[in-house]
């Protein structure tokens, strides 16, 4: 990659070979802390959908294998290329393949094309969009799983990153839409999980600036 981001400090040490050191240190450092919670999520949405028959679903993996078509129909489509998606990103972290982040995000819209409304589904092709630095798809995706499930405790802290390694909250002025939508977020973790609401301000220098301008303002009246 040509040009990079710097969006906080890493969460998982060591560099990513392949991509340079700040952006190891920036934005795939948030994503490794993302993909924890993504894999759990997905984890128990795939194991509580009921199998359907699908013979024909054949999908390339992260290394160019194939997935045996028995396996590929167990899972609804949409759900299966999510999993799939996910699967290129944990790829991408590890062996810093740009390939494998194209792979993720060819992943994300075909699921996309199965379940249009899925908010789980934006934000994993946000990510990818993100890590292969398209800034203005990344943030359009990130607008959708925001609209889609405005109030989602699941994907707050997961949003928040990614909006974090956009530089979203550093917007000067920001789009209210995009406010809203980060203080819905914040609060929802605030709420039911300080210690999240607390380890996201942690890494992400940019929300906690962020949050620290709202408190003055409204102690301030303004």
């Amino acid at each position: 990659m040509s040009r990079t981001r710097s969006a906080g400090n890493a969460v998982t040490a060591g560099a990513v070979s392949g991509f340079t050191a700040v952006a190891a240190k920036g934005t795939l450092g948030l994503l490794k802390v993302a993909l924890l919670a993504i894999a759990v999520f997905n984890l128990v949405f795939l194991i509580l959908s009921a199998p359907v028959a699908n013979t024909d679903a054949r999908v390339e993996g992260p290394f160019g294998d194939w997935r045996v078509q028995s396996a590929a129909a167990m899972f609804e489509n949409s759900r299966y290329l999510r999993e799939i998606s996910m699967e290129f990103l944990l790829a991408a972290a590890r062996e810093g393949d740009e390939a494998l982040l194209e792979g993720s995000r060819e992943a994300a819209r075909n699921s996309l094309n199965h379940a249009p409304a899925d908010p789980f589904g934006w934000l994993l092709l946000g990510w990818s969009e993100a890590l292969l630095l398209n800034d203005a798809d990344a943030e359009f995706a990130l607008q959708r799983s925001w609209r889609l499930a405005p109030n989602s405790p699941v994907l707050a802290r997961d949003r928040l990153f990614l909006a974090e390694a956009l530089g979203v909250a550093r917007t000067t002025p920001l789009e209210p839409t995009s406010a809203a939508a980060i203080d819905r977020d914040l609060n929802i973790l605030k709420l039911r999980d300080k210690r999240i609401y607390d380890f996201v301000l942690e890494r992400a220098a940019g929300l906690r600036g962020y949050v620290i301008v709202q408190n003055l303002s409204e102690r301030d009246g303004i």
